[in-house]
């Protein structure tokens, strides 16, 4: 390939005209769809969840709780050694250790805290709407430095992570000779606020479970990674979880790391033995996901000769 010429991309035909199916797109026989209710608090802990209005809306089949979710597995690295995997602190790509539908705790505003299952979307966003929360409030703390420093020492180098599959060829140079020997430089200071990705295609899953094998119709860009995380939350072998993902509609690198709402649509696919679609709202996408965070960048470039 050479610049001034042009490249097809594969994609682009049935994206262009309208073709290209995404994982809300998706159907399965006798499926259901998931709806979430949300925490309209950020720190707390829930008292009650009243569904019985919820589950009077035609159409509603369930409404799951805390105490209906399986208990989730931990995720570790999965180079780690097999005694101690439950001895590390959770990291990439698992975007958070905690899970939501847990237990009763609150520690974020639109944490999921409820999923309404119905025959059509309609019913169960009908139903979402008519689930009553109580709630104590508390203050909201953030996570202490040593839990910071724990998550950042479980990640490993992308060479011993075990998501390649293939040997990776990196080159790096020798910056501080390189700027040493420049003829000119130029260095500036970048400030960067904090970001939503907020992709066009908002995030969604559709888990089917047959004979305890779980596929996933997925908005993702790390499919290995989805199959790794939501394998281990599922207390599953990942041979036992396949992960499709044939277009992603934008992700900006939001989509590379695994989500709860993977695992819930998961969870609730099983515990009603019927297939399940779980698609976030643009809303959800804003408290179920996670922001770019500021950063603040020194940066320099270098001429390597007068007459360049």
């Amino acid at each position: 390939m050479m610049i001034s010429q042009p490249v097809a991309r594969p994609d682009g035909g049935v994206k262009v005209t309208g073709r290209a199916r995404y994982a809300a797109d998706y159907f399965a026989p006798d499926l259901l769809y998931a709806v979430l209710v949300t925490a309209p608090v950020p720190a707390g802990r829930v008292t009650s969840i009243m569904v019985d209005d919820a589950l009077a809306e035609e159409g509603v089949v369930r409404v799951l709780t805390h105490e209906d979710m399986p208990k989730f597995g931990r995720f570790a690295s999965p180079r780690a050694e097999p005694d101690t995997q439950t001895q590390h602190a959770e990291g990439p790509p698992a975007a958070q250790s905690f899970m939501p539908m847990q237990n009763d705790e609150i520690r974020h505003e639109g944490q999921p805290l409820a999923i309404v299952l119905g025959e059509t979307l309609e019913a169960a966003e009908a139903g979402a709407r008519r689930v009553s929360l109580r709630y104590e409030f508390a203050e909201p703390e953030l996570p202490a430095p040593p839990e910071w420093t724990a998550i950042d020492k479980a990640a490993v180098v992308p060479r011993e992570s075990g998501f390649l599959f293939l040997e990776p060829t990196f080159t790096k140079g020798e910056v501080d000779r390189g700027l040493s020997n420049a003829a000119a430089m130029v260095e500036a200071v970048y400030l960067q606020p904090s970001r939503h990705h907020n992709a066009m295609e908002p995030s969604a899953t559709l888990a089917e479970w047959n004979d305890g094998e779980l596929t996933l119709h997925d908005a993702t860009q790390h499919v290995y990674g989805v199959r790794q995380v939501v394998a281990a939350r599922m207390n599953v072998p990942a041979e036992k979880v396949r992960v499709i993902s044939r277009h992603t509609g934008g992700g900006f690198g939001g989509k590379g790391w695994i989500w709860p709402h993977q695992v819930l649509a998961a969870a609730a696919a099983r515990i009603m033995q019927r297939p399940v679609r779980l698609a976030l709202s643009r809303a959800n996408a804003y408290s179920c996901l996670a922001i770019s965070r500021a950063w603040h960048r020194r940066s320099c470039w270098r001429r390597t000769s007068r007459a360049s």
